[in-house]
């Protein structure tokens, strides 16, 4: 959505998970995110866009807990600063 002109604010959800192995072979566990984030852009090709996540749900493999948190982060960041030529 955009608030003003140049700037959106927004939300996204990103599942994540986790595997073992050199082949991949071993599922680890997974993890759910949910959290906002926003994009803008200033002047002539110059950008920004950050997100902001939380662990919502989350399993180790081989248990039913709330959240992953042996394999994951509770929360997660991310900040990008960029040109556009």
């Amino acid at each position: 959505m955009q608030v003003v002109p140049n700037v959106f604010l927004g939300a996204e959800a990103r599942s994540l998970r986790q595997y073992d192995g050199l082949g991949l072979n071993s599922f680890a566990g997974q993890a759910l995110y949910i959290g906002p984030t926003l994009y803008a852009t200033f002047g002539q090709g110059y950008f920004l866009s950050a997100a902001w996540n939380v662990q919502v749900w989350g399993a180790v493999a081989g248990t039913s807990g709330a959240l992953d948190l042996v394999n994951f982060e509770r929360h997660q960041a991310k900040l990008r600063v960029g040109v556009v030529f």
